[in-house]
Parts: structure tokens; sequence; C-alpha cells
């Protein structure tokens, strides 16, 4: 008896000194904060590792914000599937992931390098020479840039993009040949597969390789792949991902044939003669993420863009005039356009349409991870932000903030022409936003280099269409919903396909 009230006291004396340890440090761990410095306050979940995983998924932005009203903080931590995760609920913080003061804290790679790992199927041994001293990465960074942000070599692409635009989209329409007068409706059950195709071969064709837009099949493998990306990346079981894999490894084999390189665009034949230390299947991995990056979201967002704009038939008519009053200009048949750079630039309604439809769907985080304790501060607080942790800016937050756009779940075509097109937009505490609002292509090391190609593609798709089609939703048809399974990386899918009626264009274009 006296052994067991022994033990019992034992087991008591050692459950007091650890709880007395750990508030020790922590009032040690406080003691040491600077002045007006604060750990951000933490949500709590019961579900271990899980965490707070399962509220995100019925909407990110609406547990951001609620969670920083509950906690009337800025920023606040959470868990997510075991690690801890940094939320910004204030919209005027979100871009300090890219301000130099706090940049050398963050490590804005490793993300990158996981996605490669798992999604792409980067292995061990190729890791080094992909990631090691990151030559290979600003290389690649360099030759995009020059192919796809220089004023020459861009219009030489866009030239291309347009080529296969005036030769593919009367396909569209099968029932009436280009010359015939007849008003017939055709009926497309599928627009957003439509959108797709178009997109995947218009877009690889010009900065991948001719070889990927002679055969259906490889859409549909890139389309499979692309709906494994977040499994793949969340490692999900393998029966879950057996189709992204396969279609992965379909993909990677054509990459690395010689009928590939031989129609490799000057993109990828300028990696193939510069890039030297990878593998031909390393490299092949490297061109299937270019692949992802580049369509992976200007399809999507070109989708939802035309569905709004067909569902506004006022806004559609405004742009087509548009449209049309550049070409009337210059006296230019319909039936032979060529749009430069200097035209395009010129379709404002356009322009500010695609930039809507990034505002509303682009789903996307801004990862990085925290590499070295550090203090963010803000007007009110400084919060202590600790090694290891994530910092996650969800940029919905700011786009759909009502205090910077009213009305923010309205899609409004002409909402980025302003005054001289220039537009002026502040937060809620009046400060304005002295940067573009809509942050869809990254930012900082990060900032997409393909940003003004799939600009200029996402206008010269819905001119073209404008001008030798009529096109209207079926009747019944609705706005669909977003697909939840893929938010985070990039522009939302739509959870279901969408019926469009579609013919070729009677008007005369000069009538």
């Amino acid at each position: 008896m006296k052994e067991s009230e022994g033990m019992w006291w034992t087991l008591a004396a050692i459950a007091l000194a650890t709880i007395a340890i750990y508030f020790v440090t922590q009032f040690r761990a406080k003691k040491k904060l600077p002045s007006n410095t604060i750990l951000p306050p933490h949500v709590w979940s019961w579900i271990p590792y899980v965490g707070s995983a399962l509220e995100m998924g019925n909407g990110v932005v609406s547990f951001i914000r609620s969670h920083g009203k509950r906690l009337q903080s800025p920023i606040f931590t959470a868990t997510v599937l075991g690690e801890k995760y940094v939320f910004i609920a204030d919209p005027e913080l979100l871009t300090m992931v890219f301000k130099s003061k706090y940049s050398k804290y963050l490590d804005s790679w490793s993300l990158s390098k996981t996605f490669m790992i798992r999604v792409v199927g980067v292995e061990p041994h190729e890791e080094e020479s992909m990631f090691g001293d990151r030559t290979f990465l600003k290389m690649t960074m360099r030759q995009m840039h020059h192919y796809l942000m220089k004023p020459e070599q861009l219009e030489i692409a866009l030239q291309r993009v347009q080529g296969f635009f005036r030769n593919n989209l009367p396909q569209l329409v099968v029932a009436t040949s280009i010359s015939d007068t007849t008003t017939t409706w055709v009926s497309h059950d599928a627009m957003f597969s439509m959108v797709v195709q178009s997109v995947f071969k218009a877009t690889v064709g010009p900065i991948i390789s001719d070889c990927l837009i002679q055969d259906d099949s490889y859409c549909e493998a890139f389309r499979q792949f692309d709906k494994g990306v977040i499994p793949l990346f969340n490692k999900a079981p393998s029966f879950l991902t057996r189709k992204a894999r396969q279609a992965r490894a379909y993909l990677l084999e054509t990459l690395q044939s010689q009928e590939f390189l031989e129609q490799a665009s000057p993109i990828v034949k300028t990696r193939q003669e510069t890039i030297k230390n990878l593998s031909p299947a390393a490299l092949s991995k490297t061109t299937l993420a270019l692949i992802f990056g580049a369509v992976g979201n200007s399809a999507p967002a070109l989708f939802w863009c035309l569905l709004h704009l067909l569902h506004n038939p006022a806004a559609w008519e405004a742009c087509r005039a548009q449209v049309e009053s550049i070409l009337a200009k210059r006296q230019q048949d319909k039936d032979d356009i060529t749009f430069t750079m200097a035209d395009l630039d010129q379709m404002t309604l356009l322009e500010s349409a695609f930039w809507e439809t990034l505002r509303l769907y682009q789903g996307n985080f801004t990862a990085r991870r925290v590499t070295e304790d550090f203090v963010m501060e803000t007007s009110q607080q400084n919060y202590l932000l600790e090694k290891g942790t994530q910092l996650m800016p969800f940029w919905a937050v700011l786009h759909h903030d009502p205090a910077v756009f009213p009305n923010p779940m309205q899609f409004q075509y002409d909402r980025f022409v302003g005054a001289n097109n220039k537009p002026v937009f502040t937060f809620a505490s009046g400060a304005t936003v002295n940067y573009w609002p809509v942050v869809a292509f990254g930012g900082g090391e990060h900032y997409c280099a393909g940003r003004k190609f799939i600009a200029y593609e996402a206008r010269l798709y819905l001119a073209m269409l404008m001008l030798n089609f009529d096109m209207r939703l079926a009747e019944g048809e609705t706005i669909p919903g977003i697909d939840r399974s893929n938010i985070g990386v990039g522009v939302c899918h739509p959870d279901r396909e969408v019926k469009v009626e579609i013919r070729r264009r009677v008007k005369d274009l000069h009538s």
C-alpha cells in the first residue's frame, strides 16, 4: 500500500515539475520577445494531425476571415495536416511576402522543390543537379523572360498562336462552311473541354513543341495529369493517383522522343542546347512543369471569362464592338485578321474582363517557409513568426475584399478600365492600393515569366471568337460552382461542364 502511495506521489511530482518547466519556458520565451511583439494566436482543433484542414475545405476565405475576426488579430496560426501555417486576414498585409526586409527570412523555393519531386516525379539522384545551387532554375527563368517577355520574341509567339486559332476555330462549327450563311446553331455539351483543348494546343505548340498538338491524346493525358496534381502533392494513396501517374509517364516519354525535339519551339531548343547538367529524363520533367504552368491556369481562366461574357450579353456586345472598332480603323476584313500587340493593347474591355476573371477565380496560396524567427510589423501589433512554420497568404482575401472591390462576388467586365484606363482601388483603412490589385502571377523572384503571353493569348482567343461566331449559353444553363478539390494551386476549375450553342457569324464586319 505504501509502495503504491509512493509511486503516485512520484508521478504527481514529475507531472508538477513538467508543468512548472513548461510555464517557466513559456514565461522566458515571452520575456525574450521584443517590445510590442506577441506570438500570433492559434486556432486549436481537436482532430490530431488533420487540424483545420476540414474546416478550410468548406471555404478558405471564410476560414481566414472568421478566425481573424474571432481572434481579433490580422495574423494567426493553425495546424493543417501536421504542419503549422500562418494565415493573414488583413488584405493590406498580404504582400509582405515579397518585401525585401522579410524575404531573407523566407524560403520561396521549398514549395517548388516539393512540387517537382511529388508531382512531376523528380528522382533523388536528380535533385542535386536540378536544385543544388539553383543555376538551372535561374537559367530557365532567364530563357523564359527572353522568349515570353521581350516584345519582338513575344510578337513572334503570339503570331503563331493567332495562326493556330485562325486555322482551328472554324472546326468548332461542324455544320456550316466558312461561306455558308445559314443560321443553324450547333450545340456543344462540354464548353470547358472545348476551351481546354483550344488553349492547350494554341499554347504548347508555340512555346513547347508542335508535336503535342497533332494528337488529341496529349491534351487528354495532360488533363488527367492536371486532375492528379493536388493528390500527388499531398501524397495521397497510390490508388487515387494511378491515372495521373500513368498520364505523366506517357507525357514524359513523349517529351524525350526525337519527334518532339525535332518540332520543338525556340525555347525548348535553347534549353536543350544550354542545359547540360541534366539528363534527358530530368530535363523532360522540367518541360512538363512548364506545360503545367502555361496551361494549368490559362485554360480555366479563359473558360470562366468566356462563360461570364456569354452570361451577360451586354458585356459580350460591348467587348465585340470595341474589337470591331479597332479593326475598322485599319479597314481589315474579318476573314483575314492579323492582330498586332498594339491592337491587343487597345482591347481594354477584354483585358479588364480577363483580370476580373482572375480576381474571382484565382485560388492560390503563395507559400513561404520561415527559415529563421523574425518579427512581422503591423500598425497595431508586431508578431513573432517562428522558424519552421509555413506562411500562407491567400490572395482571394484581397481579391474578394468588399472594401477594395465593391460587390466582390459579382462579375463586372469593365471593373478594371477606370478613368484613363487607370482605376484606383483603396483598402478599408482608406489607404490606396499601390500595386496592381489582382495578384495572379506571383511576385518577387517567382513572378511568372509567361504573364504577358497568357494575357495577350486570352484577348486573341476571345476576340477571334467574337468576330467569327455567335455564341450563347444553352437554355436554362447557369454559372457552375467551383471544384473545391483543386483549390490552392491556381485558377479554380468548374464543378461540371456547361452547354453552349455556337454558329458561324453571318453579320459582315463592315456592314
